[in-house]
């Protein structure tokens, strides 16, 4: 059966041209102008012919997804390049850390989900106990390392222990950390305080660097201290310091501390106050160092 019906079927001619008809030049014009489709032509479930044989189109949910071109796996259909023009293959991806970071894919519910419900990490160091330091020297000093109760702790060490207050944490690359501490403490003097120091450690704690490492305006070769301690020298007054800082630390397993820059003729107590003079057990504040993942 041919795609196009003949158009010369009038009363004259009923059944198109017959075996003796004349070929005359309106028959011709009839056979041609007024030809149409014939509905057999097509398949009618993807084809259809329409308005009584004169035009042919796609059928609504007529082109199924087997009938369309094959694409590749993980695509979706889009168009991310600039202005209108053709569909293109657009990437798919299914990253739970999106490192990608492209501005042309699309990612999958489930790294989506992954990427915001990742649990946020938090490193922390909790100082109960109590120690002092008197710097008899005639400069400021920042002591050396020490125990509980000696006259030469360096660092807010952690509880009962001659280990540094330092703590590391694990992030992704990339990522930045949130430090914050409260540090209470008192001193002797009434108008002199300790200052404090923000260091952080990319070579596992080989060495330590201040952060951030700003130069003091008055004195170009010291390093701004990251905040200052005042007294408080009362009955349980404490003095009280507490600092804030968003780091890029540029590696995944930085370490950080705090250390003290304390004047000379100073005398330096960690939670506890001046006129409290028991050395071993009256703590009656918690200093503490809190890293927090952030993203980058």
């Amino acid at each position: 059966m041919g795609v196009i019906k003949s158009g010369h079927n009038s009363v004259d001619f009923p059944n198109n041209f017959g075996a003796s008809d004349a070929v005359t030049a309106d028959a011709l014009n009839d056979h041609v102008n007024d030809s149409t489709f014939n509905t057999t032509a097509v398949d009618d479930s993807t084809i259809e012919v329409y308005d009584s044989g004169a035009k042919i189109r796609v059928k609504d949910d007529g082109v199924t997804l087997a009938k369309m071109q094959n694409i590749s796996t993980d695509k979706v259909l889009g168009r991310t390049t600039a202005g209108s023009g053709i569909i293109e293959e657009v990437d798919l991806l299914d990253e739970n850390d999106m490192n990608s970071d492209s501005d042309t894919a699309v990612a999958t519910q489930q790294s989506i989900k992954a990427y915001v419900d990742k649990a946020a990490v938090f490193e922390q160091v909790i100082l109960l106990h109590t120690f002092q330091f008197t710097n008899s020297s005639s400069t400021s000093v920042t002591p050396t390392q020490g125990n509980k109760g000696s006259d030469n702790a360096r660092y807010l060490i952690q509880d009962d222990s001659s280990n540094e207050a330092s703590k590391q944490i694990t992030i992704t690359s990339g990522n930045k950390v949130k430090i914050h501490y409260n540090i209470y403490g008192d001193t002797n003097n009434s108008s002199r305080g300790v200052a404090m120091f923000l260091e952080r450690s990319i070579d596992n704690g080989s060495s330590f660097a201040t952060i951030p490492a700003v130069q003091a305006a008055e004195n170009g070769n010291k390093l701004r201290a990251t905040s200052n301690m005042m007294h408080g020298h009362g009955e349980r007054s404490l003095g009280y310091t507490s600092y804030t800082y968003i780091d890029t630390p540029g590696v995944t397993n930085p370490i950080y501390r705090v250390t003290m820059s304390i004047p000379s003729g100073i005398r330096f107590r960690l939670n506890r106050c001046n006129n409290d003079s028991n050395d071993d057990s009256y703590a009656v504040y918690t200093s503490n160092l809190l890293l927090e993942e952030v993203q980058g």
